[in-house]
């Protein structure tokens, strides 16, 4: 299954190399921000895209700008585990932390609580049809997700959505899928 997945990677990788745009990211962000599990959440849980990945930093700010509380996580020394602390912004709150990805300044910043209003809006390389979603491979969001209250959103592009994924028993399934064509709710 290890092999399999890594194959996998290596093709969405690429594939969603050529598939973002800005355009697309501009459908993600307004099909997120419009639907209503984000209108009715006090809090997000988000990440700081790189790269190819779906942008997060349009939604970050718009979340912010609404007043509403946003978490970026903080991987810990204990291998595949991370904590969410709210931030205030996406400048003076970051620094660089593992993997040389943004990550909140604990110095500065509160550690968050997951709400039963709350929203994780989850990374990927691909999701599939039945919410789940094909990872980095360190486990840090199936671990954080097995215990969060709230609901689960995947971004990814329509080209890296398919109808079904490798999975493993502890991978965990997500609530809603958005891509740049629509809102794929999982039954």
């Amino acid at each position: 299954m290890n092999e399999d997945k890594k194959i996998l990677r290596d093709k969405f990788r690429a594939v969603r190399g050529t598939a973002k745009s800005e355009d697309k990211d501009n459908k993600i962000f307004n099909l997120t921000v419009e639907s209503e599990f984000f209108r009715c959440a006090d809090i997000i849980f988000a990440y700081f895209s790189v790269g190819s990945e779906a942008d997060t930093l349009k939604i970050i700010h718009y979340a912010l700008s609404e007043g509403k509380k946003v978490a970026l996580p903080k991987c810990t020394d204990k291998k595949g585990a991370m904590d969410f602390y709210f931030i205030d912004d996406t400048d003076s709150s970051l620094e660089e932390g593992m993997f040389s990805l943004k990550e909140p300044d604990i110095s500065s910043c509160e550690k968050a609580y997951a709400s039963d209003n709350s929203l994780c809006i989850v990374p990927a390389l691909a999701m599939d049809k039945d919410g789940y979603r094909l990872g980095y491979g360190g486990g840090y969001y199936d671990r954080f997700l097995s215990s969060f209250k709230g609901a689960t959103v995947g971004l990814c592009y329509e080209e890296c959505f398919c109808d079904e994924l490798p999975r493993d028993k502890y991978d965990i399934r997500l609530d809603t899928i958005i891509t740049d064509y629509k809102i794929y709710e999982i039954k």
